[in-house]
């Protein structure tokens, strides 16, 4: 209490004169890895937690703090899936190596590898819900991604947990849209994204999507140039856009 608390600078100072003067600084790393990581510097955490491993590799909580400090500090993407998969190798009970394989093959659009690992966590179950939500918003993510309807399950587990998470509900919604299932349901989520962030180019074109899908063209373009002054780059909105105005045209 005292470290973490009122006397944490002075603590730090000492700690890091230990990391300078001590004959094996090894001896000293995942300790001050651990104090690197509370003061968010991670990729520094990540040096002393490399180092601390090359005196004992045997110690699982060290493998986990250096796989959530090189994701944390994003660090080099190959040097995180090669530590993630020794630490698999070497701890095959532990998700989360497997998972953070999985977050670098989705990363690298290797989708149904990122599956196949993240579904390996999801087999092993949640302890207290660990990597519940995460694994659920991965295996969302990588479906979705591949145009496969069963991203819609996972949008449901993490809504049921986590009911006012706001990039799913826009995510659910806007996959909704594309299918042309449940579009008053869609519409609610998405109306809820747009109360939280009125101004969010990404919402503001799922809801206008909707609406278009909804047969409500007039409205739909509304939000739709909303999203486009919010946003000029995206390609996606330039064709909503176009699709509108062409209905528009014809009616």
């Amino acid at each position: 209490e005292e470290f973490y608390g009122i006397y944490s600078a002075y603590s730090f100072d000492l700690l890091e004169t230990v990391m300078q003067e001590a004959d094996d600084s090894t001896s000293y790393a995942a300790f001050y890895g651990d104090v690197l990581m509370r003061k968010r510097e991670y990729g520094k955490a990540a040096q002393q937690f490399r180092l601390a491993l090359t005196k004992d590799s045997s110690n699982y909580e060290v493998w986990e703090a250096l796989l959530i400090s090189e994701l944390s500090s994003e660090a080099d993407t190959a040097m995180l899936a090669s530590h993630a998969r020794r630490a698999s190798r070497l701890f095959p009970l532990h998700p989360l190596p497997y998972y953070m394989q999985a977050i670098v093959e989705h990363d690298n659009h290797n989708y149904e590898r990122a599956i196949e690992l993240a579904s390996r966590c999801e087999k092993m179950g949640f302890d207290k819900g660990y990597l519940e939500v995460e694994t659920y918003s991965l295996l969302a993510a990588c479906y979705n991604a591949m145009d496969d309807s069963r991203c819609l399950e996972y949008y449901q587990r993490i809504l049921a947990m986590r009911p006012n998470d706001i990039p799913t509900l826009n995510s659910y919604a806007y996959r909704l849209a594309i299918e042309e299932k449940e579009l008053e349901k869609a519409e609610q989520m998405s109306r809820r994204t747009l109360q939280a962030e009125p101004d969010n180019p990404y919402y503001l074109d799922t809801y206008g999507w909707i609406l278009h899908k909804m047969g409500r063209d007039e409205e739909a373009m509304k939000y739709i140039e909303r999203s486009m002054q919010r946003d000029e780059e995206s390609e996606e909105v330039k064709e909503h856009w176009e699709e509108v105005r062409r209905k528009l045209k014809i009616r």
